[in-house]
């Protein structure tokens, strides 16, 4: 067990979310206010503030993640590392590319332009996939309550990253700058292509423990 490890992997998460925010800070997009300041013309958009998957990626990611590292590192070789990783950061990059399509300003990525925490967010998730991705096809001796529980985490963190919980307060409260994320089918589709991947993992990775 690396505790070591994993709290350093933690401190640098919230580090790397933290300078995101300075980034959109510094970019006029962090608050509302900044938004409709920078971007007069355009009634909606989503600044850095209220996107709540990077409070998410604080809260729910980075303890996660930390403990991951903390018992499972020690397992993984140079080269699953840095496959996984490579292979994260490309599937990241897909991502942020199709988040470059959305028809309104956002802090990270907007009309094909990333801004710098676009920058920052790309590689943040494109780690975060390559952790995922070691913890299943890289760890043995794997506790299956373990990975039920980070599995049901991500869930979450992929509802509150997709905008649900923002969807719901802007249906209560309608939020002038806010798109109707509920009735969007984007997000939707993204929560059920989740939910059957980590599903299919979970499934995947302890199907020989039950077995045996």
């Amino acid at each position: 067990m690396r505790i070591d490890l994993g709290l350093t992997v933690s401190f640098a998460s919230i580090l790397w979310v933290l300078l995101e925010g300075e980034c959109t800070r510094r970019n006029g997009m962090l608050t509302v206010r900044q938004m409709t300041q920078k971007h007069p013309q355009h009634s909606r958009g989503l600044p850095f503030i209220w996107h709540f998957g990077m409070w998410s990626d604080l809260f729910i990611i980075t303890p996660v993640f930390g403990i991951i590292v903390a018992f499972y590192a020690e397992q993984w070789s140079s080269g699953e590392i840095s496959l996984l990783l490579t292979v994260g950061i490309a599937l990241s990059g897909v991502l942020h590319w199709f988040y470059s399509t959305f028809p309104f300003p956002d802090s990270l990525v907007w009309k094909g332009e990333m801004s710098l925490a676009g920058w920052l967010h790309l590689i943040y998730m494109g780690l975060a996939f390559g952790i995922i991705g070691l913890l299943f096809f890289c760890t043995e001796h794997l506790s299956a309550m373990f990975l039920v529980m980070v599995s049901g985490l991500l869930v979450v963190h992929v509802v509150i990253a997709n905008h649900i919980v923002l969807g719901c307060l802007h249906h209560k409260y309608q939020y002038p700058w806010c798109h109707d994320f509920i009735r969007k089918r984007d997000p939707w589709i993204s929560i059920i292509s989740s939910c059957a991947i980590l599903a299919s993992l979970t499934w995947w990775a302890t199907l020989p423990r039950f077995v045996s």
